[in-house]
């Protein structure tokens, strides 16, 4: 049975323009496998790919691999403190997967902040695929789900969040941001 990995590899000056070049250059490489997506952030490029077992780790030995995750393992952490981790990594993919589940299962107030912090992940995945058109209407969906909501909320500020998507809006720049 095939398992869906995430690999992180070292960005080499490599921007979200080169998306589609990324993507074929990839196919290739790993053409016996089922490659899923690329994603290009600023410090590193993710590849997400399915496969029975981690023997593509020897086919992608020529880049710097910087971590591999099977998401297919549950995560006995905090989901919170895993997803800000992703998040301030630019792992806004598997930001957005680890919070899906809950946002599933949640209702009222939480359903709508979660769903927020979502398609503000999903915003950022589109600029790192280089479709920023894409991205800034998401960027403003995520706003319209948080803006009656102020303070913390499961260890994110969305206060702050709301000031960073601000900025974005007026400045017409999509950046990427930590969260606090």
């Amino acid at each position: 049975m095939n398992k869906r990995y995430i690999v992180i590899l070292k960005n080499e000056n490599y921007l979200p323009s080169e998306y589609e070049k990324l993507f074929k250059l990839f196919k290739e490489i790993l053409s016996g496998y089922k490659l899923n997506d690329v994603r290009i952030a600023s410090e590193h490029i993710e590849v997400d790919l399915f496969s029975e077992n981690e023997d593509f780790l020897k086919i992608l030995s020529n880049f710097k691999i910087l971590d591999v995750r099977d998401l297919s393992k549950q995560l006995n952490e905090n989901i919170f403190e895993v997803a800000k981790d992703l998040f301030n990594k630019e792992r806004f993919w598997e930001f957005h997967e680890t919070l899906e589940n809950v946002w599933r299962k949640s209702k009222g107030k939480e359903k709508q902040i979660l769903h927020g912090l979502i398609l503000l992940a999903a915003a950022f995945v589109h600029k790192q695929r280089n479709k920023n058109d894409v991205a800034f209407s998401v960027i403003k969906r995520a706003l319209k789900e948080l803006e009656n909501y102020e303070g913390i909320y499961q260890g994110f500020n969305i206060s702050y969040i709301k000031e960073k998507i601000y900025e974005i809006i007026s400045s017409g720049i999509i950046k990427e941001f930590k969260i606090e």
